[in-house]
């Protein structure tokens, strides 16, 4: 008799989280769906099984993908081929997903409709409405419509961080925001995405920290800087004498001096090495070392 608490039978090699009351299960190299009681739904049948979001979810069987309603049933065809799990996991909010056909990729709705022309050689997943899109060897950023928002003139762009894509020409580096303005100009070597406000940016092999507005928080003088912030927002550097912290003004908070130093996230306290010794420090630069 099975016992009142177990939920699906203990006959299976995985079983992932429930979404949209299906969970994937897997019997050795094959997945399928039971519902939250445990009961199989969809038979374990298929290569490879995405959760489903919205309704729907993608499966591959002998080689070709398909996206799948609740019920098991085909939604989408399986024409499509390469399509990743990375990209093929969510119809975002407008509900595209970007798919391969053939060699060139576009971008589908929740019915399959295809909605952007297989005309590109790669799209990203959306986001807030948005793709990271290449053709012809260069990088532009379109619109649910297929429409350029970001001219396909760079050879490299990053994901969209506070409303700005890193982009870069010609080995120079700035950022265009959403409306198509280069709001900050190509005159970085190096830029990494927008967090709370500020941005690492690298001149002549040495990092610093701008604002939106291209303002110079932290001088272009280290040789690492990280904007993780935490609860603390600081920021993390190193140069020639070691590790340290400043604050979002750019003013050191604890001292650049340390040979290891770890990332401080929610505690209120990171270990530190210094002199060969262990200790931690907390956000203001108190330090407690081990006797």
């Amino acid at each position: 008799m099975q016992s009142p608490w177990i939920i699906c039978e203990c006959i299976y090699d995985e079983i992932r989280f429930l979404w949209c009351d299906r969970r994937v299960v897997r019997v050795a190299d094959k997945y399928g769906y039971v519902n939250g009681l445990g009961n199989i739904t969809i038979p374990i049948i298929y290569d490879i099984a995405d959760d489903f979001r919205q309704d729907r979810a993608a499966v591959s069987l002998n080689g070709a993908w398909m996206y799948i309603d609740i019920n098991g049933k085909p939604r989408i065809q399986s024409i499509y081929k390469l399509m990743p799990l990375f990209y093929t996991r969510f119809f975002g909010a407008n509900g595209l997903v970007a798919v391969q056909k053939n060699g060139l990729w576009g971008a589908i709705d929740i019915n399959g409709q295809i909605i952007v022309p297989f005309n590109f050689d790669f799209i990203s997943r959306y986001y807030e409405g948005l793709a990271i899109a290449k053709t012809q060897g260069f990088w532009g950023v379109i619109n649910e419509l297929g429409e350029t928002i970001i001219p396909f003139e760079y050879t490299h762009i990053d994901s969209c961080s506070e409303g700005l894509f890193g982009v870069t020409k010609n080995y120079c580096s700035g950022f265009h925001n959403r409306n198509n303005h280069l709001q900050v100009p190509l005159i970085y070597d190096k830029v990494k995405s927008f967090n709370k406000g500020l941005a690492p940016v690298c001149l002549q092999n040495l990092w610093g920290c701008i604002n939106a507005l291209n303002e110079i928080i932290v001088p272009c003088i280290y040789m690492e800087v990280e904007c993780n912030f935490g609860e603390h927002s600081i920021i993390k550097v190193r140069n020639g004498n070691g590790y340290g912290y400043l604050d979002k003004l750019g003013k050191t908070i604890i001292s650049v001096k340390y040979d290891e130093i770890d990332n401080f996230y929610s505690e209120n306290f990171a270990l530190a090495k210094f002199a060969g010794k262990y200790g931690y420090i907390d956000h203001s630069g108190n330090e407690y070392w081990e006797n």
